[in-house]
């Protein structure tokens, strides 16, 4: 089963999402296992991973939830994208 099977029912072409095409670059995240194990990965090339404490394999995937901004709040770092 790829993470795709998973993804595409939860972000729909009606919800707001990102697609990350991942390239093999650094990445810093805080990660949580359906365990409750919970840790922290700084390094390159994380596709898939494996849990220190229950050991099961996971995929990373590709799709991310955004969330509605106030201009306020985005203005300083807002990425301005063109219209398709």
């Amino acid at each position: 089963m790829s993470h795709l099977d998973i993804e595409q029912p939860l972000f729909p072409d009606t919800r707001p999402h990102i697609w990350i095409q991942w390239k093999g670059t650094r990445v810093c995240c805080d990660v949580r296992c359906t365990c409750g194990c919970l840790w922290h990965y700084d390094g390159g090339f994380f596709y898939f991973f494996q849990c220190p404490r229950c050991e099961k394999y996971w995929e990373v995937g590709t799709h991310m939830p955004v969330y509605e901004a106030t201009k306020e709040e985005a203005e300083p770092c807002v990425k301005h994208l063109q219209t398709p």
